[in-house]
């Protein structure tokens, strides 16, 4: 039985579910914060209603998952130049030759940031799925918001390309290749939700 918090966590679940695709087709950041608001209440709402009792082994796959988000987050801390030559040669040249003595490992911490924000939308998404997905029945509808959220995507993407000389459907995606991946994805779970 699920209580309030627990369906209101789930439904933004389902709400996580249908606006990730959203950030690959924005050159802004405004829609990854959404879609990262969204996956964290899901999340901290999850989190609210399980009251401790977790699942067995959810705080090993918890960390498990979230190692590439703290990977990542140590790059972004700046390091003496120092210290910086011992771990990342190239790193300490580039910020040598920029005459900066304190830098982060990462050379490019723009892209570094949206990947975290990315890292940490997925994460949150993931964690609140293995949290709330205990039926096949919450499962189903689960790969259904996948199935919808991706034939919608379709039904644009055709009409949009039908109304310009673009030949490469994308969506509201930006590269084609990444809107292939997601309608693949989404063909995948039209199939898990009919068998």
């Amino acid at each position: 039985m699920m209580t309030g918090v627990r369906w209101l966590a789930f439904f933004m679940l389902l709400a996580s579910v249908a606006l990730s695709p959203l950030p690959y087709g924005s050159v802004t950041r405004t829609p990854l914060v959404l879609l990262l608001a969204a996956a964290a209440s899901a999340f901290l709402l999850a989190l609210v209603s399980a009251r401790a009792a977790f699942p067995r082994g959810f705080r090993l796959v918890a960390a498990l998952a979230a190692a590439p988000l703290l990977l990542a987050l140590v790059q972004l801390v700046p390091l003496p130049t120092g210290l910086l030559e011992r771990v990342s040669p190239v790193a300490a040249a580039r910020y040598r030759a920029a005459d900066v003595s304190r830098a982060p490992l990462s050379l490019c911490p723009d892209e570094t940031i949206m990947f975290c924000l990315q890292a940490a939308a997925t994460l949150a998404v993931f964690l609140a799925a293995f949290l709330l997905v205990r039926s096949r029945r919450r499962f189903i509808v689960l790969l259904s918001a996948v199935t919808a959220t991706s034939a919608a995507l379709a039904i644009y993407g055709v009409a949009a390309a039908g109304a310009s000389p673009v030949t490469r459907v994308s969506a509201t995606f930006v590269n084609s290749c990444h809107y292939a991946a997601y309608a693949g994805m989404g063909a995948l779970s039209a199939v898990a939700v009919l068998v």
